[in-house]
């Protein structure tokens, strides 16, 4: 592995314990300030951190909890395609109300997240 390709998966590896402990600040610290969102294939969901809050903010404190986990990784310098599965609590911390799985592919430059695509 190169020193880019484990800059990268660090990256994603703190994105993913930011999601999990519902910390906004360390989530829009690792997105750059023109970050874009794609749905597969280049669907703009939408760009830049005001809208990342206005999305991930509510959700972070709407849930009462959030758990991530990266199931597989493929880094490719820069890029880091994660199979992920995704729980969320509603109304209780200890009961799961949603369960999902689904791909990620974050691109990462000079530290920071500049454009994410989910996959359906």
């Amino acid at each position: 592995m190169t020193e880019q390709e484990r800059g990268a998966s660090q990256v994603v590896d703190k994105l993913i314990l930011a999601y999990n402990d519902r910390n906004i600040e360390a989530f829009l610290d690792l997105y750059a300030e023109d970050v874009a969102f794609y749905m597969y294939p280049q669907t703009l969901m939408f760009t830049g951190k005001k809208k990342l809050i206005e999305r991930y903010g509510l959700m972070f404190k709407k849930t009462k909890c959030l758990k991530s986990t990266s199931l597989k990784r493929i880094i490719h310098g820069n890029i880091v395609i994660d199979h992920e599965s995704s729980q969320v609590c509603f109304n209780d911390a200890g009961k799961v109300d949603k369960y999902s799985e689904f791909v990620t592919s974050y691109q990462i430059d000079d530290g920071k997240i500049r454009k994410v695509v989910f996959f359906k």
